[in-house]
């Protein structure tokens, strides 16, 4: 037996497990909205975070803007998040020897993320963070976020209850 007990598997989430994103984030809003002459605070932001980027951009321009303008926004701020992201990712502090130490005991790992593919694909491959991973889900476009296991297979693959 390892010294995990009867742990068969660890799911890993990214933002706020893996890697702290929220300042990433914040800074990519506040460049992307300066872009429009709009002001937001950090506290303005900060009561956002957790929406999603169109929810936020319906919240700011309102109700009533048009669903293009919305994609070209949120598509812009992504950008910078991703371009801030794969420059700066830094792992949480432990969060690399815990990866390291599951792999070595020949613990199954995987990330399930709710974000987009593209920012998902950028933190881990700035991190070095896909050796210590067998699959990686993001979950951005599923409800319930959970589904995204139950679709991909790899849970039922421990568990055929999940």
């Amino acid at each position: 037996m390892n010294k995990f007990c009867d742990l068969k598997a660890v799911i890993w989430d990214m933002d706020g497990v893996i890697v702290d994103s929220g300042p990433h984030h914040f800074q990519s809003w506040h460049n992307t909205l300066d872009q429009y002459s709009l002001n937001v605070s950090g506290a303005q932001l900060s009561r956002m975070f957790g929406m999603t980027n169109p929810e936020v951009v319906r919240i700011l321009f309102g109700a009533g803007v048009k669903e293009e303008f919305v994609s070209q926004l949120c598509e812009k701020k992504e950008l910078l998040f991703r371009a801030a992201i794969k420059e700066s990712a830094a792992y949480l502090p432990g969060v690399e020897r815990w990866l390291s130490a599951f792999k070595q005991a020949g613990i199954r790992q995987a990330l399930a993320a709710s974000g987009s593919q593209e920012n998902i694909d950028t933190v881990l491959d700035a991190l070095g963070t896909r050796p210590f991973l067998e699959k990686v889900v993001s979950g951005k476009n599923l409800t319930p976020w959970f589904s995204c296991w139950r679709r991909s297979g790899w849970a039922r693959s421990l568990s055929p209850s999940l």
